[in-house]
């Protein structure tokens, strides 16, 4: 059975990430205020994912510790860049001829994105079919290159670091919305991965009380070749905080 070019950007993808050992750190994230923030949208007719509400928060939190955007150039001579913009790449399931696929949408600037704008990319993403979405007009070229020139132009496109952050974000995010798996470690192409579990309600101790709250797993892999753990510890917790204390507009 021969390979499926649906899932040739994942082979790609691979042989590019094997160049990265990635660390992961796990925490847990309570959703209480973002569900209450999720409540007042949905009585004005809007919804708005946990997708959005992530993605938002990390951006946030690599706004406020901006030294773990970057990438690292791994050469004889080893470089580090450094980079002013906050790009996210979305990681969702969708139907690509015929089969199942995991692609990937930019977000550019979800640091300057409303919440609203988040969702409405998240949406478009989600709703446009594969061969209509503009979104993915490079995937589409991709799929149909032979293997051979395919695996060339995957390394030659992604191989300068400022241009691997603009084609694989300064940080990606998926969700996986299985109620059992509570966690996912992902491999990474870049320098920060985010995987989310699904929303379980959970007992948890607050206050000496023991109660139940949504709580949400979340997963950070990081390339230790850029950063500490030190720093990606901080990264994840402020990610987390912000979705706990959740009063972005």
């Amino acid at each position: 059975m021969a390979f499926p070019k649906a899932r040739s950007h994942i082979h790609y993808f691979m042989r590019q990430a094997r160049k990265v050992a990635p660390i992961q750190m796990i925490a847990t994230v309570d959703l209480t205020r973002v569900r209450q923030a999720q409540r007042r949208y949905r009585e004005q007719g809007v919804h708005v994912s946990v997708s959005s509400f992530a993605v938002k928060a990390a951006a946030l939190a690599l706004g406020k510790y901006p030294e773990a955007n970057i990438t690292v150039r791994r050469s004889l001579r080893p470089r580090v860049y450094r980079h002013d913009a906050v790009n996210c790449l979305m990681l969702f399931d969708k139907q690509v001829d015929g089969g199942a696929a995991v692609v990937s949408a930019r977000i550019p600037g979800p640091d300057r994105m409303d919440l609203l704008a988040i969702q409405e990319a998240v949406d478009h993403y989600r709703a446009t079919p594969y061969e209509d979405n503009d979104g993915l007009r490079d995937l589409r070229t991709l799929h149909r290159l032979p293997f051979w020139l395919g695996r060339i132009v995957y390394r030659l496109v992604t191989r300068h670091p400022r241009r691997r952050a603009e084609v694989e974000g300064s940080f990606t995010f998926t969700r996986i919305n299985q109620p059992r798996v509570i966690a996912a470690l992902p491999q990474i192409n870049n320098t920060l991965g985010l995987v989310g579990s699904a929303t379980v309600d959970t007992p948890v101790v607050r206050d000496g009380q023991v109660v139940v709250r949504p709580v949400m797993h979340l997963v950070l892999a990081f390339d230790h070749d850029a950063i500490d753990g030190t720093l990606a510890a901080k990264f994840l917790d402020e990610t987390c905080r912000i979705l706990d204390d959740w009063n972005q507009p």
